[in-house]
């Protein structure tokens, strides 16, 4: 019996994705990343705390707990804690990260 046999009903396929690191980042009161791009596509899913994600030229997005956000490749963008609370988000990573410059308060 196939896999997908004895645990799914119907017609499933299933595609396996490649994943060169997950790591879980805690970030303090206010703390966040430079600006980055990376090779492939990152995927953020928020654990604890509140935060920020914002794409370059976009306005930032706010983050709670059980948000998930998929990070086209090659975008620059960053990502962190909001000022008042810590952060920490479950980080899977495809391809390189590439760091940029420090992302200033009034961004």
């Amino acid at each position: 019996m196939a896999e997908t046999e004895r645990t799914f009903s119907g017609e499933v396929v299933r595609n396996e994705v490649e994943i060169d690191r997950a790591l879980f980042v805690s970030f303090s009161d206010g703390a966040r990343t430079f600006w980055h791009t990376h090779d492939g596509v990152q995927t953020l899913v928020i654990t604890e705390g509140e935060g920020w994600f914002q794409y370059w030229d976009e306005p930032k997005q706010a983050l709670t707990v059980g948000d998930v956000v998929v990070v086209r490749p090659n975008e620059k963008h960053w990502h962190g804690a909001r000022r008042g609370t810590n952060m920490v988000h479950l980080a899977t990573l495809v391809g390189e990260t590439h760091w940029l410059e420090e992302v200033t308060d009034p961004d």
